[in-house]
C-alpha cells in the first residue's frame, strides 16, 4: 500500500485547514457565474475560484453535460457562464452549500449536506486506533478524501504456509462530496505488503441530514460549527464501535476464509479473466497492463492471485493515493464477489 505522510503531517493539515474553511448557505439567486469561471456572491460581489471538483458539481446540478461543460469552460467561457447562470435563474430558491478552502469554492452541495469534518473525525477516532494498540501505516489527506490505515497488533492469519497476513482498518472520508464516512476492515499481506479493503464488511454514514434552516447560520450566513457539532456527536460516539468491530477476530477469520477459498479456485485463462476485470471496474489499459505483469509475477493462477494482483498493482505501479485505494477496494470486492 502507498504510505502517504505521516499521521502527524495529516493532522497538521487538518488543524490548517480548520482555521482557513467556512461553509455558506445560500439560494441561487444570490450567486453568479463569471466569464472567468468564478462563483460570485452577489451581495458581497465577491469572486471565488472553483476546483474542478466543485465545477463538475455545478455541471452536475444543472444537468449539463460535463463533457460539453469542459469544453465552454475551455473555448466559450462567456457561453459557459450564460448557461450556467441562466439555469440557476431556473432555480432561484434552491439553497446551496458552499465549502470554501483557502479562498476556493471546493464544494457546491444540497442543503442537506451534513459537513461530517475529518478534523472531527480524527479527534474521536485516533484515540480508539491508540486505545487499541494499533499502529498507523499510512495516512493521507488529498483534495478529495482523507485515508487513515492502522493494523492491529496481535492478529494475524495464514492463507497458504508462509503467506501471512495482518489485520487492521481503514478510515475514509470526504468533506466535499466524495464519498461517504467509511470505517472498513482492512488486510495487510505481509510477504508483499499490499492492502486489501473490504467494503463489503464497512460501516458507512451518507452525509445526508436534515435540511438546514435560518437558525442554523450565524449573521453573515456562515454555517454554525457548533450546530453541525450537535448533529454529528452521536454518530461519531457510535464510529469508535466501527472501529473496534472492524478489528474484531471474528470479521478478520471470515476474511481470510474468503481467502484461502480463492485461493482454490483456479483461473483458466487469466488474459480473459483480467480483460472481464477490466470491464467490470472501468480499469484503464495502463492498470490492466499492470495487473497482467503483477500476476505473471506473482506465479499464482487462482483467483486469490488475481486478487493480489490488482492490489500489488494499488500498491507498485499507481502514485495518486485515491485511486490505489480504489483499487485495493476493488480487490476486496473481487474477493467477495
Amino acid at each position: 500500500m502507498l504510505h502517504g505522510r505521516s499521521m502527524t503531517a495529516v493532522e497538521t493539515e487538518l488543524d490548517r485547514q480548520l482555521k482557513t474553511k467556512h461553509d455558506f448557505l445560500m439560494p441561487t439567486s444570490f450567486l453568479a457565474f463569471t466569464v472567468k469561471g468564478t462563483l460570485q456572491n452577489k451581495k458581497s460581489e465577491k469572486d471565488l475560484p472553483l476546483t474542478d471538483y466543485a465545477h463538475g458539481q455545478i455541471a452536475s446540478y444543472l444537468d449539463i453535460p460535463k463533457s460539453y461543460y469542459d469544453r465552454m469552460k475551455t473555448t466559450e467561457p462567456d457561453l459557459l457562464a450564460a448557461n450556467v447562470n441562466r439555469w440557476m435563474d431556473k432555480r432561484p430558491d434552491q439553497r446551496r452549500l458552499i465549502r470554501i478552502l483557502d479562498g476556493q469554492c471546493r464544494a457546491f452541495l444540497s442543503d442537506r449536506y451534513l459537513p461530517i469534518d475529518s478534523h472531527d473525525v480524527v479527534k474521536v477516532l485516533k484515540p480508539t486506533l491508540v486505545e487499541a494498540g494499533c499502529e498507523i501505516v499510512a495516512a493521507e489527506i488529498t483534495e478529495r478524501k482523507l485515508y487513515v490505515k492502522a493494523l492491529a497488533p496481535r492478529l494475524f492469519g495464514e492463507v497458504k504456509v508462509g503467506d501471512r497476513v495482518q489485520a487492521g482498518v481503514m478510515i475514509q472520508n470526504s468533506e466535499i462530496g466524495c464519498g461517504k464516512l467509511m470505517i472498513a476492515p482492512l488486510v495487510y499481506r505481509l510477504a508483499c505488503k499490499n492492502g486489501l479493503i473490504v467494503n463489503e464488511l464497512a460501516t458507512k454514514r451518507n452525509h445526508v441530514g436534515r435540511r438546514a434552516t435560518d437558525e442554523d447560520l450565524t449573521d453573515n450566513g456562515i454555517y454554525a460549527r457548533d450546530t453541525i457539532m450537535m448533529d454529528i456527536a452521536a454518530f461519531l460516539l457510535k464510529a469508535r464501535d466501527a472501529v473496534r468491530h472492524a478489528l474484531s477476530e471474528a470479521g478478520f477469520k471470515n476474511i481470510v476464509g474468503q481467502m484461502k477459498a480463492a485461493a482454490g479456485l483456479k483461473i483458466e485463462d487469466v488474459e480473459d479473466a483480467i480483460e472481464d476485470v477490466t470491464g467490470r471496474y472501468a480499469l484503464s489499459d495502463t492498470e490492466s497492463a499492470a495487473i497482467l505483469k503483477r500476476m505473471i509475477d506473482g506465479g499464482d493462477s487462482s483467483k486469490y492471485g488475481l486478487v493480489n494482483a490488482v492490489t500489488a498493482a494499488a500498491h507498485m505501479d499507481v502514485t495518486d493515493f485515491d485511486r490505489s485505494v480504489e483499487l485495493e477496494q476493488i480487490g476486496g470486492e473481487m474477493l467477495f464477489g
